[in-house]
């Protein structure tokens, strides 16, 4: 199937083959002078030799740059300029933006404790966003989309911003966190919660809401179970609802398997939003693939506990099957459940930006968990263990991931 008119925008900057020379070539030259294939072999890089390759292959700048610098973090935006016709094709190449700031180094008592004193979730701001939406438009003319899927705080609002045919259009995440007591499990009306429409002449703006429900205790009755998840499946059927994170976890505060199943592929099937975030309970190894493919591959963040994956196989195939069925995938969280963790090392989930790794810190190991994970996401992930007991443990396990990838 040819590319749409999108994805050549995404994919495509224009450079000339090599000049026409009376010197004989090779035929890896010529298979090498054809464009598609040589962006094809750079796409298969690390960015280490892509950055070597732009001081080094001037001929080809534009083709290393388009690989290079196609998404991007917003930490480069203030070292990207167009002072010089080199420079101004990087700033050319770059078709995303990911505007979420680094995640921060903290334990999870310390966030705890800054949770309960924190401020009011930041909102959606359209004038502030389309300034911002602006500026970067006019530095990185084809940028195609910017994201912001993982604000500083839980409850701060996301999106996605697409710039397309000369207009913006806004995927808005409204987070909410809802109290919820057993003795009476009734949830506030989805719609209720939903954002005002935000107006702005120059944004087309959709609404979506992320759902964080902080439960009082376990249900302990069949009753209360019933009417829990009578509760929970309303909200999660909910077209407008992309996730549904459960604070504390527990088995019955979940969805019968069977009843995630056919909600997800209700979902799937309807003219729902795609969920973006998703929490597996312990256990549900025979079920979890099944759920998985009906969830869908726009999941961003995954909730997950080893004992999920044990239905497929050695870790290297459970992570080989996460990146097929989540290719978006960009945060994801593992709760081990003994001090093995990987048994074995798996490598993949480029686009990861975090993996957060939990385990008991008293059967905590750095070089084990480093050399364990370090095969896994890209030169920026950021590595956290969420359990140690500050940030400077913490960015010691961080650093440690980091030697080994080199």
């Amino acid at each position: 199937m040819p590319p749409s008119k999108r994805q050549r925008g995404e994919n495509a900057v224009q450079e000339a083959g090599p000049p026409a020379s009376s010197t004989p070539k090779s035929p890896a030259q010529e298979v090498y002078g054809i464009l598609e294939i040589r962006r094809r072999i750079l796409k298969e890089l690390d960015r280490r030799t892509l950055a070597v390759m732009l001081r080094t292959e001037k001929a080809i700048t534009a083709s290393v740059a388009e690989v290079l610098y196609r998404k991007i973090h917003i930490s480069l935006v203030s070292k990207m300029s167009k002072a010089s016709a080199r420079r101004t094709v990087y700033c050319q190449a770059v078709r995303i933006l990911d505007a979420s700031p680094r995640p921060v180094f903290e334990a999870t008592a310390v966030k705890h404790r800054s949770l309960n004193a924190s401020p009011s979730p930041v909102r959606f701001d359209p004038e502030k966003v389309f300034k911002q939406l602006s500026g970067w438009r006019k530095k990185y003319p084809q940028l195609l989309r910017v994201d912001y899927h993982h604000p500083p705080s839980d409850g701060d609002d996301a999106y996605t911003a697409h710039l397309r045919d000369g207009t913006i259009h806004i995927d808005l995440e409204r987070r909410e966190t809802c109290p919820i007591s057993f003795e009476s499990p009734v949830i506030y009306p989805i719609d209720n919660l939903l954002p005002t429409l935000p107006s702005h002449p120059q944004l087309v703006i959709n609404r979506t809401i992320a759902i964080r429900l902080v439960c009082d205790m376990v249900p302990d009755t069949p009753e209360k179970i019933t009417a829990w998840r009578r509760e929970l499946a309303k909200v999660t059927d909910h077209p407008r609802v992309v996730s549904v994170i459960l604070s504390p976890l527990h088995g019955r505060h979940h969805l019968e398997r069977s009843e995630a199943i056919a909600l997800a592929c209700k979902r799937k099937s309807s003219s729902s939003y795609p969920i973006t975030s998703y929490q597996f309970p312990p256990g549900l190894p025979e079920t979890f693939a099944e759920l998985a493919e009906a969830i869908g591959p726009s999941l961003r963040t995954l909730y997950i506990h080893d004992s999920n994956l044990t239905s497929l196989g050695p870790l290297p195939d459970a992570i080989a099957f996460l990146d097929r069925t989540f290719p978006s995938l960009q945060s994801l969280s593992i709760q081990f459940s003994d001090r093995g963790g990987f048994r074995y090392e798996p490598s993949g989930l480029p686009n990861l930006t975090r993996l957060y790794y939990h385990c008991d810190r008293d059967n905590f190991s750095y070089r084990e968990a480093a050399f364990l994970v370090h095969q896994l996401g890209n030169g920026d992930t950021v590595f956290l263990n969420p359990g140690l007991a500050d940030s400077k443990e913490m960015k010691m396990f961080h650093a440690k991931v980091k030697q080994l990838k080199q």
